[in-house]
């Protein structure tokens, strides 16, 4: 589902649909706090943003037996908003007559499911397992369309599309003391990567000066920070796409922040 964001996660994990990307590239240099810098790391995320294609998705819309009218319909009205080039196909499963052994397993994982049931598993690319869960929810034409865009996503792909280095999503942990600390700590500290961080010069990215003042994008050092509520019903699949990603990270009940670069590309919490 590309962040068309067409975002990615690298060295890390990639967002969903607006955001879309895969959830995890790795062999690529890293612009978390505290990291080295050497030359080659900046022009990374620029490459990312321009150059990368995007992962798909995997949506499974899974039913006992054939879908009703309006789960149809809705579905149908939706599908257009997730089944665009690199970002997500949707594949229906009866599961009363499937051979899937793996859609079957899925669905027995739902437990005592009411109705038909939307699952969003990882981009087959990533390093997160092939048949990892980043999100699911009973089908509606709503939830669809929360997969496809949210309001972070869209403000993401906006500041990356300005020239950002990396967009930071702080997902809060609900102590509004904790998170405030957590914000005031990654900002400062920001602050000061934003100072020190210096880009290569055009001989060290092998580029003419011309080129490099043509790009339509900025390159520049700039990070900024972006609070999402986990219990964001506007921020859902968001939410659960990044605490899925990592079999602990639902252990803990600390703000935790995420990097995100190029297209959509999000290194570990």
């Amino acid at each position: 589902m590309e962040v068309h964001i067409d975002m990615k996660h690298a060295a890390g994990r990639t967002l969903p649909a607006r955001l879309g990307g895969r959830w995890i590239l790795t062999g690529l240099c890293s612009l978390a706090i505290g990291s080295s810098l050497m030359a080659c790391q900046v022009p990374v995320f620029r490459y990312a943003l321009e150059r990368w294609s995007p992962d798909q998705y995997r949506i499974l819309v899974l039913s006992e037996g054939p879908l009703d009218a309006e789960h149809q319909a809705g579905l149908k009205a939706q599908a257009g908003t997730v089944e665009r080039p690199g970002q997500a196909a949707i594949q229906v499963h009866d599961v009363t007559t499937t051979q899937d052994a793996f859609v079957k397993q899925l669905w027995k994982r739902l437990g005592t499911a009411a109705g038909p049931q939307m699952v969003v598993l990882y981009p087959e690319k990533s390093s997160i397992d092939a048949g990892q869960v980043a999100f699911s929810s009973p089908l509606s034409a709503q939830a669809v369309a929360q997969v496809a865009d949210s309001p972070v996503r869209t403000e993401i792909i906006s500041r990356m599309s300005a020239g950002h280095s990396a967009v930071w999503i702080l997902l809060e942990s609900g102590d509004a003391a904790r998170d405030e600390a957590a914000l005031k700590t990654l900002q400062a500290q920001l602050e000061k990567d934003a100072e020190w961080l210096q880009l290569p010069t055009p001989e060290e990215m092998e580029i003419s000066p011309e080129l490099l003042n043509s790009t339509k994008i900025p390159l520049k050092i700039q990070f900024s920070v972006i609070s999402v509520k986990r219990d964001d019903p506007r921020e859902r699949f968001l939410a659960d796409s990044l605490l899925n990603s990592e079999s602990d990270l639902r252990e803990f009940d600390e703000p935790m922040a995420f990097p995100v670069f190029g297209r959509g590309r999000v290194l570990y919490a």
